[in-house]
């Protein structure tokens, strides 16, 4: 099972992996505002500035 599992198919390179998220930078995304952190593909505001984040 493990080795099915660990064999899904190969890893993404940076350009498919930035196709996937949408190409957001996490340095920007925290870039001069402690209160955004990165979760996922989307920057959060923890200090609750923006209900809807960036």
């Amino acid at each position: 099972m493990k080795k099915s599992i660990l064999n899904l198919g190969n890893p993404l390179n940076k350009i498919q992996q930035k196709q996937i998220n949408g190409g957001i930078d996490p340095y920007l995304c925290t870039l001069n505002d402690p209160c955004y952190i990165f979760i996922g593909a989307i920057c959060t505001d923890v200090c609750m500035h923006e209900p809807i984040g960036k």
